[in-house]
């Protein structure tokens, strides 16, 4: 495989003064979750842990530890238990367990969460992508059902209600535009994992003079969005920083704290040749760049909340993914 350029983004230290990780998770089938941990290992070593028939991790690699596992709460149940009354299974039991995971397999995607690594590091992961494309796994194309994604799990540089502001009217103003240019699947479109945000939660955020304190920001949020089903799920961040207020509004398991961002557009397309990371991760970084430059930041999100406050998008109004196309940054001069 070719090289990738990966642009990063200019503030690279996370709250804590350390440089900025990422995590990220890939969806996948056409391939055994024991395959893929054994690929990952290939690439970076480390020790193969199992957990069930369903869940794995990979652990002591070079950039840590690896999770491999049936995209499916359901499915991980089940196998946790299995895995208790190993003992006692017959033949019967056992043939049922492997024809659970032969069927899930093609169906439930299989789901590789790598460890947080350092941002300046996620090209090291081109050759897990490969290597996993020459053991036949399967992505988004594939088939009708195949709705897989690829999530990034970006560090923040700060966790004040300013910076966590400037990312959401930055990603606001650039949805439109990331949507058309990672030309997401139709598979992925009519389930509701991705979904939009509300046009009146975007409108109440690019507001040029919408800068609340953290605890508004996060109330405002959970009550037009109680949900994880959005392309940026906030709820992972707003849950480590005020789980108690979280909690007031949403009950869902599913939510992990951490001080990042979920930004879970980009399609998987880990069997088509030559395809990595890059270019998903480099649209986010238009998000990154807009983020931090507060005189485009301000301007671009004046003219979106002018735009949405349009009473109907006139035919000859110019899309807004079209008009947002010149504050693109040219990431090759950075």
């Amino acid at each position: 495989m070719a090289e990738c350029l990966y642009y990063l983004p200019n503030d690279r230290q996370n709250h804590e003064g350390k440089e900025r990780r990422v995590g990220i998770e890939i969806e996948m089938s056409g391939i055994e979750l024991l395959r893929i941990a054994q690929t990952v290992q290939g690439v970076f070593g480390g020790h193969i842990i199992e957990r069930s028939s369903y869940e794995l991790r990979i652990e002591q690699s070079e950039l840590g530890s690896f999770t491999v596992e049936f995209d499916s709460d359901v499915v991980k149940r089940l196998g946790r238990e299995l895995q208790k009354n190993q003992q006692t299974l017959g033949d019967f039991e056992q043939w049922a367990t492997d024809a659970v995971a032969l069927m899930v397999q093609n169906i439930v995607p299989c789901e590789l969460s790598t460890p947080p690594i350092a941002m300046g590091q996620i090209q090291r992961l081109d050759s897990v992508v490969e290597a996993l494309r020459e053991a036949g796994a399967k992505g988004t194309r594939q088939t009708p059902w195949s709705a897989f994604g690829v999530h990034f799990n970006p560090e923040l540089p700060a966790l004040d209600a300013k910076t966590i502001t400037a990312y959401l009217k930055a990603y606001l103003c650039l949805n439109d535009w990331l949507i058309w240019h990672e030309n997401v699947d139709l598979t992925r479109r009519i389930p509701p994992y991705i979904n939009p945000f509300p046009a009146a939660y975007a409108e109440k955020v690019v507001d040029p003079d919408y800068w609340p304190d953290i605890t508004t920001l996060i109330r405002d949020y959970l009550e037009l969005n109680p949900t994880r089903n959005r392309i940026l799920d906030m709820l992972p961040l707003f849950h480590y920083l005020d789980s108690e207020l979280v909690e007031s509004y949403v009950s869902d398991a599913l939510i992990k704290p951490r001080p990042t961002l979920h930004y879970r557009l980009p399609n998987s397309e880990v069997d088509l040749a030559g395809w990595s990371f890059h270019r998903a991760w480099n649209d986010w970084m238009q998000v990154e760049q807009l983020a931090q430059n507060p005189q485009q930041l301000e301007r671009w999100s004046y003219r979106y909340w002018i735009y949405l406050q349009q009473p109907m998008k006139w035919p000859f109004l110019v899309p807004w993914k079209e008009q947002v196309q010149s504050c693109l940054v040219d990431l090759s001069l950075g």
